[in-house]
């Protein structure tokens, strides 16, 4: 093995970890709470399914963040015991293309 390469030991999920961490870093402040309470309205007051498209239907996408930050705010919430996954539905943006997205709900 030359010097250039290095073993990793880290699992998939240590990655997965260091790369939503990186995303979430990079998601502007407000965009961060207004998402957040988002998620807060649709899992504790109207306490219905919902889906990361219905919260970017009223605080639109974080402009100059990676696609993959919706994602990681979802799960950064889950994680946090706000939310739990619930099932599936089709995404409905345009760049979706009609693929299966998660479904939450407010954690019980």
């Amino acid at each position: 093995m030359s010097e250039q390469q290095e073993l990793s030991f880290e699992t998939g999920e240590d990655l997965k970890e260091k790369g939503m961490k990186k995303v979430c870093g990079s998601i502007p402040e407000h965009y961060y709470y207004s998402f957040r309470a988002g998620v807060l309205y649709f899992s504790q007051v109207a306490k219905v399914p919902f889906s990361s498209n219905d919260i970017i239907q009223f605080v639109g996408f974080p402009e100059g963040c990676s696609k993959n930050s919706i994602g990681a705010l979802m799960n950064k919430f889950a994680k946090e015991g706000l939310i739990e996954p619930y099932g599936f539905t089709k995404g409905t943006r345009p760049s979706q293309h009609g693929h299966m997205i998660r479904t939450w709900v407010g954690k019980k």
